[in-house]
């Protein structure tokens, strides 16, 4: 049972019988109570999805889509409306080696992003490697230079948290032509959608900005949906681009990186990011002083004591 639990609300499995075990959880029985002592560990990099300063999208997904993107060393990754930083902070924990830039269309929500940086502590020893700026994503020459960005990422808006100027299909038109201004031929974009209406005006929008290409064109090559909320399916696109006389292969219904199995899209991401989490190590002294402070006391039921009374009556009454 506890196995169970660690592994549902934390992505912990079971290593091979006969290694080492990383945890060892001491049982011990007192009176009518059952005390569980577990080593006191914590994470080499405690920033893995909780603590930041200003929340935005899920940790997972943003892992999912920043994986999608096969990002090698010092190839530049740009998120033309980067909001709260979310999608470019989980690629600074997992490809440092990564120069980053971001940008975004509100002051407000770049002082989020930095505020977000600043907790995750990359702008002292990487500020040279991120830049954040103030810039209009569907503004012709609004971006980077032409070809100097090796890999994109984006959750653009759909008329829901953020509302959008004008029509919503001539917003992903605008976005996408910007996008492969900057992009160069061989890399990769990743964007995040709502499945249904949203869905169909980007790949209409897609599809209307590659009208005029002769020879390349930026085709989506895996589609992944999923439950975004409760409410809302999300879907991951990868696009690139391939020779308009290859034959128009079906995009894949998972991301490329992944493996299908009974579990949802989010539960496989979960586990594998957790797969690639750092191993454990013991907690200082004064953290184990402050959860020895806080630690509920464990006291005896009451009814134990007449239990006991009642047994020692029938044996020595």
């Amino acid at each position: 049972e506890l196995q169970k639990h660690l592994q549902e609300r934390f992505g912990w499995r079971i290593e091979d019988p006969g290694r080492t075990a990383h945890v060892t959880v001491h049982m011990q029985m007192l009176w009518n109570c059952l005390l569980l002592e577990v080593a006191l560990l914590k994470q080499r990099r405690p920033i893995l999805g909780a603590g930041w300063p200003f929340r935005g999208m899920g940790h997972v997904e943003a892992w999912a889509m920043a994986k999608s993107l096969d990002i090698q060393p010092g190839e530049v990754v740009l998120d033309p409306m980067c909001g709260r930083g979310t999608l470019l902070t989980e690629v600074a924990l997992w490809w440092p080696h990564a120069p980053l830039i971001g940008y975004d269309i509100d002051p407000a929500q770049l002082e989020k992003s930095r505020a977000n940086f600043h907790f995750l502590g990359r702008d002292a020893g990487h500020a040279a490697r991120l830049t954040l700026e103030l810039a209009d994503a569907v503004a012709p020459g609004g971006l980077a230079k032409a070809g100097a960005v090796d890999k994109v990422l984006l959750a653009p808006p759909w008329n829901k948290q953020f509302a959008v100027d004008g029509d919503l299909e001539e917003f992903f038109r605008q976005m996408f032509r910007e996008i492969f201004r900057v992009l160069k031929p061989t890399g990769r974009l990743v964007l995040l959608g709502a499945r249904g209406q949203v869905e169909k005006k980007m790949l209409a929008a897609l599809q209307l900005e590659q009208s005029g290409s002769e020879q390349m064109i930026w085709k989506v090559t895996a589609r992944q949906r999923f439950a975004l909320t409760p409410r809302v399916s999300g879907v991951i696109l990868l696009i690139q681009q391939i020779k308009r006389q290859d034959p128009l292969l079906r995009a894949q219904r998972h991301l490329p990186w992944d493996v299908v199995s009974p579990l949802s899209p989010v539960q496989r991401w979960r586990l594998a990011r957790a797969a690639h989490f750092p191993r454990l190590v013991p907690a200082t002294a004064g953290d184990a002083e402050t959860v020895e402070a806080s630690r509920p006391r464990l006291r005896p039921h009451p009814l134990s004591f007449r239990r006991w009374g009642a047994r020692l009556w029938q044996i020595f009454g």
